[in-house]
């Protein structure tokens, strides 16, 4: 990789990175005028592609739109595939989350970022474009993440998203974003009901400032299922919370694509 160019080309970027190593939100720091509605953007991870593919026609109802993260494409069914493609045609996005759903930087400790791009990354990322999957964006498993690693892959992706697990402030904005760039960064705030810091009362807190704001809340589960107590499981009952906020208080549905351009228009 060349850095040389990087830090030629990209010097706001770096600027970013290196002073929200944390993993706050990515804005553009010389003008934060918001200019339209607030918005929510809802992903989910790993390959609970039959789940994902029933909530899509039950929730289909709030015109919603959500990122559905793809680990280990390559084991995939040509039914799940198929699922995928309808997703993305429904308007969804499908992003990308690796190949072996490596932690980043115990993979590092022991090889070089070439490696992991090789290995994590292109395996999956050309087989999913190969079957027509328009992938621009990357979650980190575990979000887990490195600057040097994010500018590598900015390379091959405009979006990478971490995530946050802490209960914090609405205003702390860990997990939102005011205004894109061609390039992002972004966290999200797990929304499974096991997760100490999960409370419907509190994601709707976030909804609401990021509405007042006019800004964009980004938010992140794994299986979308009703009566399913076990871990990684964003119920059908949180999900509807969200999207009937989202739909009566006329805030906008975003994919991790989407927000390059959120609020420049």
């Amino acid at each position: 990789m060349k850095f040389s160019r990087i830090i030629i080309v990209k010097p706001c970027l770096i600027f970013l990175l290196l002073t929200l190593i944390n993993c706050n939100f990515i804005s553009n720091f010389c003008n934060t005028e918001s200019k339209g509605p607030g918005a929510i953007v809802l992903t989910f991870d790993d390959k609970y592609i039959n789940d994902w593919f029933t909530a899509d026609s039950i929730f289909s109802i709030y015109d919603w739109k959500a990122t559905f993260c793809i680990t280990a494409y390559g084991t995939l069914t040509e039914n799940e595939k198929l699922k995928l493609m309808t997703l993305q045609n429904n308007g969804h996005e499908i992003a990308s989350h690796g190949t072996h759903h490596y932690n980043a930087l115990s993979y590092l400790s022991n090889n070089s970022i070439e490696e992991y791009i090789k290995n994590e990354i292109l395996p999956s990322l050309n087989e999913m474009k190969i079957d027509g999957l328009n992938i621009t964006s990357f979650v980190y498993p575990g979000g887990v993440r490195s600057v040097e690693l994010d500018l590598a892959l900015f390379d091959y992706f405009s979006v990478l998203r971490g995530t946050t697990y802490d209960k914090i402030s609405a205003k702390s904005k860990s997990h939102y974003l005011i205004r894109g760039e061609k390039e992002l960064l972004v966290c999200g705030l797990g929304i499974d009901n096991h997760y100490s810091h999960f409370d419907i009362d509190y994601i709707i807190n976030l909804l609401e400032y990021a509405d007042k704001e006019n800004i964009a809340l980004i938010l992140y589960g794994h299986k979308i299922a009703d009566n399913d107590t076990s871990k990684y499981v964003t119920s059908y009952n949180t999900l509807n919370e969200i999207c009937n906020y989202v739909q009566q208080n006329g805030m906008e549905f975003l994919t991790l694509r989407e927000l390059v351009n959120f609020n420049l228009n």
